[in-house]
């Protein structure tokens, strides 16, 4: 728990998380469990495979202890006027204590906040957005400490090229691409205060946050103004307006939580810091040529990436990254898709779960040692399974949002799943007759051609079904409007219609393509 880093050492303590590994896949239809992230996971990796690779990675946090719209909701819009006012430090911990009595209120506005940036800043299947025309987002909701919801996306845009035709593109720059796209790039991403044009020095050390008085109204707690009056000198009150933001929100302090995958007694430096602002400046904008990374202008080495527009309409912290070319943008890419579903149960309580499940097992049978050896298996399952969901931690508006809000994740795609147990159990029974072995009819393969199944991730539109459960063809129940349907997707496949367009369909067009009724 102390040491992020350490490693299993010796067989058992290798078993016992290989365990983990598998039972971890298990229960995708609970929420926030680490089976129910793969699959979210591989539903994301299948748009990649549709879409090509995104071009933004976004994160939204919106601010509910200081932002104007969770202080209007948690009062029930009594008092607007004096709200709107805006609101001083020598209130923050009232309103601290209004938001975590009302966690429903806090999620019902974090999803109103999340359905206009869709709505209004990408414009999903409304035209060209904020980035140009969006043809795709995913966005994964997650709860810092305190409990607070913030949003990491994926988003695609129309035209983004693929990261080695980008990169050839630069490379040969024709028609001064290179200049047009770096251009593009530093209108949409800021790390600077607007208005600056030069590097911002530190003589001596970490340039501090400014600090505001205690009497001083906090930015985030008053609507940003109309801008349509100021006809002549909008642009300036549009930058005055996002100065006083970015400070508030995209001016990086280091914390503790900036050291906390370092191992005991290594320093806290600046190098170190997981949000990776180590006070690094560029002057201009340019092109890695080993790695073939953009590397975009820097002037500000405490700011981190923001867009302007997006801070000015939402006044929240917020983080922007494009994801860039070459083989650079690949990994970050695998990386991305990895840390925004990454599992909510940490290492040493998922060992503490499976030791308490071991323990009740054993002191169950302790008295029945003829008990069958499969009764003894599932039971030990099923009580690691619920041990370790017992163990996960979800904050009041991780679960209310479930209920007032737009659960867990955010996008406009529908997902088939493809059940691989039952095609895998079947090709094994045919290959076993072709070599002259009788296998029945749906008996499962071996458990290490399972296990093997098991650690595959495919990049498909229609996600692998990761259950740990016996690969035997089975059923799926369905109910709608009273009538149950049950049905197979081998045996729909095998029976599919002969006429076109069915039979010259492939098994992943057919399953993503498909939908019985």
């Amino acid at each position: 728990e102390k040491d992020k880093k350490v490693r299993p050492t010796g067989e058992e303590e290798e078993l016992a998380m290989r365990v983990l590994h598998r039972v971890h896949m298990l229960r995708k239809d609970v929420p926030s469990s680490n089976g129910y992230k793969r699959a979210r996971r591989n539903e994301i990796r299948s748009l990649v495979y549709r879409l090509g690779s995104p071009a933004f990675f976004i994160t939204i946090t919106p601010s509910d202890v200081d932002g104007l719209l969770f202080q209007l909701a948690v009062n029930d819009y009594k008092n607007a006027p004096d709200i709107l006012q805006g609101s001083t430090r020598t209130s923050r911990f009232k309103r601290a204590m209004l938001v975590a009595d009302n966690p429903a209120t806090a999620a019902s506005v974090f999803h109103r906040i999340m359905l206009r940036f869709r709505d209004i800043i990408l414009r999903i299947e409304n035209g060209a957005g904020l980035f140009g025309k969006c043809t795709g987002w995913y966005g994964m909701v997650e709860a810092q400490g305190r409990g607070t919801l913030h949003c990491h996306m994926l988003i695609w845009i129309e035209g983004n090229p693929a990261p080695n035709q980008l990169w050839e593109l630069l490379t040969a720059d024709k028609e001064h691409f290179k200049t047009r796209m770096l251009d593009w790039l530093e209108r949409l991403i800021h790390t600077e205060l607007p208005g600056q044009t030069a590097i911002v020095e530190e003589p001596n050390g970490a340039l501090p946050m400014p600090k505001r008085s205690k009497d001083e109204i906090d930015p985030r707690s008053v609507a940003s103004p109309d801008l349509r009056p100021f006809q002549h000198n909008w642009c300036q009150v549009f930058e005055r307006r996002v100065t006083d933001l970015v400070v508030c929100n995209n001016w990086h302090e280091h914390r503790a939580t900036c050291w906390i995958h370092l191992r005991p007694g290594e320093p806290r430096t600046d190098d170190k810091c997981r949000m990776r602002i180590d006070g690094t400046t560029r002057a201009i904008s340019e092109i890695d040529e080993e790695t073939g990374s953009i590397l975009l202008r820097r002037l500000h080495p405490r700011i981190n990436e923001y867009n302007d527009v997006v801070m000015f309409l939402l006044g929240c912290n917020m983080d922007i990254q494009y994801l860039g070319s070459g083989e650079a943008s690949k990994a970050a890419l695998y990386y991305i898709t990895d840390y925004i579903t990454k599992p909510s149960l940490k290492v040493h309580a998922g060992l503490s779960a499976l030791i308490y499940a071991l323990e009740k097992n054993r002191n169950k049978f302790a008295q029945v040692p003829d008990a069958p050896e499969e009764v003894v298996s599932k039971s030990l399952l099923t009580k690691i399974v619920n041990s370790m969901l017992s163990r996960m931690e979800m904050s009041l508006q991780q679960i209310m949002s479930f209920y007032v809000g737009g659960g867990d994740y955010y996008t406009q795609h529908h997902f088939a799943r493809l059940n691989w147990g039952s095609f895998s159990s079947e090709l094994r029974r045919l290959e076993d007759c072709a070599n002259g072995q009788v296998q029945q009819p749906g008996a499962s393969s071996d458990v290490d051609d399972m296990d093997n199944a098991l650690e595959v991730d495919l990049l498909q539109s229609a996600p692998v079904d990761e259950d740990n459960e016996q690969l035997s063809a089975h059923l799926l129940l369905s109910v709608v409007q009273g009538h149950i349907t049950a049905s197979n997707q081998y045996h729909d496949y095998v029976l599919r219609p002969e006429d076109e367009p069915f039979g010259s369909l492939c098994l992943y067009d057919f399953v993503s393509l498909c939908e019985k009724i």
